[in-house]
């Protein structure tokens, strides 16, 4: 498989299998048990390289059916990317003894630092158009129901169903006013189109899930209600509405609706990380012959992955400050949080130690994290904190008035980003200390992490 991203870039590679096996031994080559290990080509010697077990092997019962496994890769990625032959990674899946594999579905997913991603039609698992007289569907007509029959006649509130072909999935993928139209419910029923898309993403780093339906009502006016399954509980999850839109007869719209909180409850971590959504055709006037006609489906998923972006303890140098080091403060083995020294201001040793400048302008949220103690300072300008905000220095905090001779703990401060939201965002420790009445202040582990 190519891989296209960066390896600087990458955070983890997931490999997933869905089959079984067979008894390759005996005829009539029936279902069997056994373990199936996931192995890629560490290219870290070169062309000497080799291969490697990938986790733990997994045994799966055929006569189950299909089974599905995943195992990651999540550090020295370059190690597994042929840069020297079209960046490819060398994956399989192994079974020993005489079996035959049933393969149903083999993926390779490469997570970045991207922080959003939209999937269209083409990356929908399974779609249909369903006859439903009542939404939410019920406790017992969970979301398996309509995708596990056949097109056609079923029971309960479910009552037909018409399975996506490649050429509708084709007409879904592109918003060009080709539609792919339902057949018109009969009685009492109403059509909801229904899809399933696969997402790549950390469940736990998704901050929003948007969903785009394009498409018309056709024979009455009526409304378009959107549903997403959330599952909180599991196996006994339930629809959820996320909002609706009234629409005019044969016109098309554009409906955008998203969730925005707990967005892993809308993904299925137990089946390939599926979301289940769609969209609700509903009318007063059921004796007029109806139908939807959709044109356009999509699904943007935004992560926001946290890094620390600016760290320093001190160990080394003040590098990392005022433009390569120039300050006055004193890196200091007296007192230390965290390993050897912390950043020192006495009298003598004053004034500002002030960060380089630190990119903020991609942030969804920042948070400043350190700890500070002082000697003898005192409130109103002798150890306090600023920020900088593109062309002013602000005072955000004074940091003396407190218990002395204490580390101090400034923890996960929120960063105010519609101030600092710029990319020379800087952090200023500014002391005055009193030679006369012995005045010190130290600071260390200064961390700032940022959420994109």
């Amino acid at each position: 498989m190519i891989i296209d991203e960066d390896p600087a870039d990458i955070t983890k590679m997931n490999m997933t299998f869905v089959g079984y096996a067979r008894d390759y031994k005996k005829y009539p080559y029936d279902p069997i048990t056994i373990n199936f290990s996931i192995w890629a080509f560490n290219n870290a010697n070169g062309s000497s390289g080799n291969w490697e077990q990938i986790g733990a092997a997994q045994s799966i019962n055929g006569s189950n059916g299909d089974g599905t496994f995943t195992r990651s890769i999540t550090s020295n990625f370059s190690n597994y990317i042929d840069s020297a032959n079209l960046s490819l990674m060398d994956w399989g899946v192994y079974i020993g003894e005489r079996s035959l594999m049933e393969i149903n579905f083999v993926e390779l997913v490469v997570s970045t630092n991207t922080t959003n991603t939209s999937y269209n039609y083409t990356s929908v698992r399974s779609a249909c158009y369903a006859d439903i007289r009542i939404m939410p569907l019920g406790p017992d007509e969970g979301k398996g129901d309509i995708m596990a029959t056949y097109n056609g006649i079923t029971s309960g509130n479910i009552s037909y169903k018409k399975t996506a072909a490649d050429w509708n999935y084709q007409k879904a993928a592109v918003s060009e006013n080709i539609w792919w139209p339902s057949t018109a419910p009969s009685g009492s029923d109403m059509t909801f189109m229904w899809q399933q898309m696969q997402v790549h993403e950390n469940p736990a780093d998704v901050s929003k899930i948007e969903f785009l339906y394009e498409g018309a009502g056709v024979g009455i006016n009526g409304t378009f209600e959107m549903w997403v399954w959330n599952n909180a509980n599991g196996s006994s999850g339930n629809w959820e509405q996320i909002g609706t839109m009234n629409i005019v007869d044969g016109v098309e719209i554009i409906m955008n609706r998203n969730v925005s909180s707990n967005c892993s409850n809308y993904i299925d971590t137990g089946n390939l990380s599926i979301v289940d959504w769609g969209v609700w055709y509903t009318t007063s006037n059921l004796g007029t012959s109806r139908y939807m006609n959709t044109d356009y489906v999509a699904m943007n998923v935004t992560t926001s992955v946290s890094r620390t972006i600016f760290r320093d303890s001190f160990e080394v140098d003040f590098s990392k400050w005022t433009d390569g080091g120039a300050t006055n403060w004193l890196r200091d083995t007296t007192q230390a949080y965290n390993g050897s020294y912390s950043a020192h201001a006495a009298d003598g040793n004053e004034g500002a130690l002030t960060s380089d400048n630190i990119d903020l302008s991609d942030a969804i949220s920042a948070t400043l994290d350190f700890w500070y103690m002082d000697d003898d300072a005192d409130a109103g300008g002798d150890f306090e904190l600023y920020f900088y905000d593109g062309a002013t220095y602000n005072l955000i905090a004074d940091l003396a008035g407190g218990t002395e001779d204490v580390w101090q703990h400034w923890d996960n401060v929120s960063i105010n980003l519609s101030t600092y939201r710029i990319s020379n965002f800087r952090i200023m420790y500014s002391a005055s200390p009193d030679f006369l009445a012995g005045e010190n202040m130290w600071v260390d582990e200064v961390k700032l992490n940022k959420t994109m």
